[in-house]
């Protein structure tokens, strides 16, 4: 049983309360004009507040939820003293102390009841988020038919909430392995947020526009292009070095030369690979610099990778750290190679947590081992602490 059912639970207990209540005080206390307002008002404030708590609830507004969720409560066990009151004749202006002792205790005792099965069901909730939680992976994007899927997982059968811009577009159910799977069409000009939420947890993922998609494939486009025409250029100056050069120049000089070629190529290659993955699977980040440098703790040829990224969403701080560290190990997962890449860090800027301009806020430092990619250090600063 969920928050939201216990919340359900409240709100229907209410109305049933208030109309039992209401009908007993009309019909029995009609000649009690100053009983008649007081009680009717308690039904009417246990009625409003078990509404407004299963409202907000379901809204997610918890902090104002939990609020109204035990006035709600407090309400109802008044309400249920005064009926008890009332249905013994217990004459109130005489036993006062009486009335008072007998409220505290109905409201202890269902007030106890009701926590020690929320603590219950709250410890039960806690145990399967730390186990499974929800994920909710990078969107695959399929421009064939201008849709995207988000794939995630979650609690095994429960209510999985996609919103956008506070409206509710769709309500899917986990199967019995926490799977859901959700599929819409790509927004044409703006890029959308959607937040994703079960009964306990939220995420946020952005969708690309078609607008957003083209341009930053055209800007990619452009810097292949360019790097193609340096790469070129280079070559060329390189051939005419060679070419003025004695012929008598000896061989281990020219392997040299084609071992540095290679190495210019390979850095190149990855580079490329490196831009590729950022544009098409991290939404919102964008690359500061890439610097790619010989190993020489190692005599494999292999190379260090540094990848300073921007982050630029506005999100929560703790959304902010997991969508940044799902993305590095994205990153590591995919460049790492034991003859090409075995170590290297990833430097993040998250503008919207930033206290000062270009400033670092994350550092995930990697290493290769047996061909996969091991995070051996990871680090937050200052406001992401």
């Amino acid at each position: 049983m969920t928050i939201s059912d216990i919340t359900l639970i409240i709100f229907l207990l209410g109305i049933f309360i208030s109309i039992i209540g209401g009908a007993i005080t009309l019909f029995g206390l009609v000649k009690k004009n100053g009983k008649l307002k007081r009680n009717l008002f308690i039904m009417l404030i246990s009625l409003s507040s078990s509404l407004l708590a299963f409202v907000i609830n379901n809204y997610r507004l918890i902090s104002f939820s939990g609020l109204l969720f035990f006035a709600g409560i407090a309400g109802m066990f008044w309400g249920i003293t005064l009926l008890i009151i009332e249905i013994f004749k217990i004459d109130g202006n005489k036993n006062k102390f009486f009335a008072v002792i007998l409220c505290s205790i109905t409201i202890s005792l269902f007030s106890g009841m009701f926590l020690l099965s929320g603590s219950n069901n709250q410890k039960t909730f806690s145990l399967q988020t730390s186990e499974q939680g929800l994920r909710v992976p990078l969107p695959k994007i399929s421009l064939d038919d201008e849709t995207f899927i988000i794939s995630g997982t979650g609690v095994a059968n429960s209510t999985i909430t996609i919103r956008k811009n506070d409206e509710v577009i769709s309500t899917l159910s986990t199967d019995k392995n926490g799977d859901f799977k959700y599929i819409g069409n790509l927004p044409e000009k703006e890029d959308m947020v959607l937040d994703i939420t079960d009964d306990n947890t939220s995420r946020q993922v952005t969708i690309k526009s078609l607008l957003t998609i083209e341009i930053e494939e055209a800007q990619r486009q452009e810097a292949l292009n360019e790097r193609e025409e340096e790469a070129k250029i280079q070559q060329t100056e390189n051939q005419s070095t060679s070419e003025s050069d004695d012929n008598n120049e000896d061989n281990g000089s020219q392997i040299s030369k084609a071992e540095e070629e290679a190495i210019v190529k390979q850095k190149k290659a990855l580079v490329e690979q490196i831009e590729e993955i950022v544009s098409n699977d991290l939404n919102r980040t964008e690359i500061d610099r890439i610097t790619i440098n010989e190993n020489m703790g190692r005599e494999d040829g292999s190379f260090v990778v540094l990848i300073h990224l921007i982050y630029d969403i506005k999100n929560s701080k703790s959304s902010t750290k997991e969508t940044i560290e799902m993305f590095s190990s994205h990153i590591f997962a995919s460049i790492v190679n034991p003859e090409l890449v075995s170590d290297g860090a990833i430097f993040w800027q998250v503008p919207y947590h930033e206290a000062e301009p270009n400033e670092v806020l994350a550092k995930f430092s990697f290493i290769e081992e047996d061909g996969k990619a091991l995070i051996k250090e990871e680090s937050f600063y200052n406001t992401l602490k």
